[in-house]
């Protein structure tokens, strides 16, 4: 997906090869000595929206073995820019970090954030071979309202094959 988006940029990618890896996925950037310019994504995938009118899922945090929580990816990450990519309907979201931390801090203060957590740990565990998460749901046009310059493209667009759901 960093590739593809490069492309389509038409600017240089560099993968974080850090030890700490909570920062960002990737770098795109673009040294062009009139417009150079630098952006640090992470890149998280959706397996349920199946149209815009649903919810997207930001993780809050991930519950331990131990019953103890961590900060979650939009707590932890340093990225100025997150890249969600919505498989089933075969489009990229490029959304501001900064602004969906906001959205989600007002809901919460508002007494109106939904969240999700899954109700059996263990079974989570087994099937999906992560930490469960607890998320925060946000609705897709809220998000799409709250920043004024997200980027929605479609995979068509970035020219991501047609079977790329084969290649994950």
């Amino acid at each position: 997906m960093g590739s593809a988006l490069a492309r389509h940029f038409n600017c240089a990618i560099r993968y974080n090869d850090s030890q700490d890896l909570k920062k960002w996925d990737y770098t795109l950037y673009n040294v062009d000595q009139n417009k150079s310019w630098l952006c640090n994504l992470e890149q998280g995938d959706d397996y349920y929206l199946s149209s815009k009118e649903g919810t997207l899922y930001f993780e809050l945090s991930t519950h331990n073995q131990d019953g103890t929580k961590n900060d979650g990816k939009i707590n932890y990450t340093r990225a100025d820019k997150i890249v969600y990519v919505c498989n089933e309907i075969e489009l990229i979201l490029i959304l501001e970090v900064k602004i969906i931390r906001q959205l989600i801090s007002r809901y919460a203060n508002e007494g109106c954030l939904e969240t999700a957590t899954p109700g059996d740990f263990e079974e989570w565990t087994k099937k999906h071979d992560t930490k469960p998460t607890t998320g925060a749901l946000v609705p897709y046009a809220d998000i799409l309202t709250a920043d004024p310059k997200a980027s929605a493209l479609n995979f068509y667009e970035l020219n991501i094959p047609h079977h790329y759901k084969d290649l994950r």
